[in-house]
């Protein structure tokens, strides 16, 4: 072997050999399904495989005036109140204030779960919000924790709505959450009548994915890969 090869053959060695101290096994990157329509339930809330949707319409009170009572209800339940009794806050685990924003939260629904997530990963999923609202904004949200993040509102809805649905609309949305650190987080999304009980307002959301980070593993395995075959190169000319 000339001293050449020989510096080749030991500087790979020593490449394969660092790479592979880390200890670490590849395994790609995947997304995971989040099937909203298993999570816990609160309100006026209707589900189908893999969706949900919330509203804040009362099922026994006209909140739509000329439309009937009931009329964009979703479910046959009614939402839950958040004042005075902050019913709503307590099934997120939220403070009695939480859910005032631009306004006191009268009632809302909400579902919420439980996941357990690595640094890294990432939530995706579509979302809509629909209302009748012109003036107290309702709002629609996504929750992680105790952190309330507002989708949208009536300003944001600026679609107008088909025959016999809510007049406005945001159309379908898509927004994604990248997790900082390794643990268990509760979630939840949620619907609010603010400022008043009647003039509705939804929330649908669907497609959710978790995104899960490549482990360190899968970046080190292929570059242990490519210097293996860079060393057995080497091997077949020192040959020749």
């Amino acid at each position: 072997m000339s001293v050449s090869h020989l510096i080749k053959h030991s500087a790979i060695t020593t490449g394969i050999l660092s790479l592979a101290s880390f200890g670490l096994a590849a395994s790609p990157s995947q997304a995971v399904s989040v099937d909203f329509s298993s999570w816990d339930k609160l309100g006026d809330v209707y589900t189908q495989p893999g969706e949900a949707s919330l509203s804040n319409d009362n099922a026994n009170f006209q909140d739509d005036s000329p439309q009937a009572s009931g009329y964009y209800n979703l479910s046959g339940n009614n939402p839950e109140e958040a004042s005075p009794n902050p019913n709503l806050q307590d099934f997120l685990g939220l403070d009695a204030e939480s859910l005032d924003d631009d306004g006191q939260a009268y009632e809302g629904s909400a579902i919420k779960s439980v996941i357990t997530a690595q640094a890294g990963d990432k939530l995706s999923f579509e979302w809509r919000f629909s209302t009748n609202e012109t003036s107290n904004k309702d709002f629609g949200f996504f929750l992680v924790n105790n952190n309330v993040i507002k989708l949208a509102d009536f300003t944001n809805a600026l679609q107008s709505g088909t025959s016999g649905s809510f007049q406005t609309n945001t159309g379908f949305n898509t927004f994604s959450y990248t997790f900082n650190s390794a643990g268990t987080y509760n979630l939840g999304f949620g619907v609010v009548d603010v400022g008043d009980y009647v003039t509705s307002s939804a929330l649908d959301v669907k497609n959710g994915n978790l995104e899960e980070v490549p482990e360190p593993t899968t970046i080190v395995g292929s570059l242990i890969l490519v210097s293996a075959g860079l060393l057995e190169r080497s091997r077949k000319k020192a040959r020749k």
